[in-house]
């Protein structure tokens, strides 16, 4: 898709991989689309963009079987965490408040050191208990206008999220 201010990529292997929206960031290019984002959204936006270069890299260094580092295995355990995040059912829309929290979630270490089939599993009970009216408190990231707000927001209510999944996992093989 091709606009006169930048382009959007859409990337059949990524859609494949179940990514919504589909889109190749490193192939996108958009001159117009901070403009219209705020504070918070850019700095997420920039974030993951680091994020996703450094696993790019990490995945290239990793197909040659060597020994990697342990920076190097924590990039490639981001970047899939972030492409997990990414994914979603075709007919799932996933409102902006709880969109940001997941991500702050991700940056403030909730998913760190956890296997990738327990993420996606507490990223499907999120996004239920937030459907059934769960997490009330996700209004208010829409008045948050930092990363570091969101981080703060988020560390005061990781508790509540713990004590709401963990017990539905507490049985579960991993």
């Amino acid at each position: 898709m091709a606009m006169t201010d930048g382009h959007i990529f859409f990337d059949s292997e990524e859609f494949r991989k179940g990514k919504r929206p589909a889109i190749n960031p490193f192939l996108s290019v958009s001159r117009v689309g901070n403009q219209t984002k705020n504070q918070l959204e850019r700095e997420i936006v920039q974030l993951i963009r680091k994020h996703l270069i450094e696993y790019q890299k990490a995945q290239a260094v990793s197909q040659f079987g060597i020994e990697l580092s342990p920076k190097t295995r924590k990039i490639l355990e981001i970047g899939r965490k972030i492409e997990i995040l990414f994914e979603q059912d075709p007919k799932t829309l996933i409102p902006y408040p709880l969109r940001i929290f997941l991500f702050g979630l991700l940056f403030v270490g909730f998913f760190d050191g956890k296997p990738e089939n327990l993420c996606k599993l507490e990223k499907e009970e999120i996004i239920k208990i937030f459907e059934k009216g769960g997490l009330k408190e996700l209004e208010k990231i829409e008045k948050i206008k930092s990363i570091d707000e969101l981080k703060n927001f988020i560390e005061g209510i990781v508790p509540k999220v713990k004590e709401t999944l963990h017990p539905s996992f507490k049985n579960a093989s991993f």
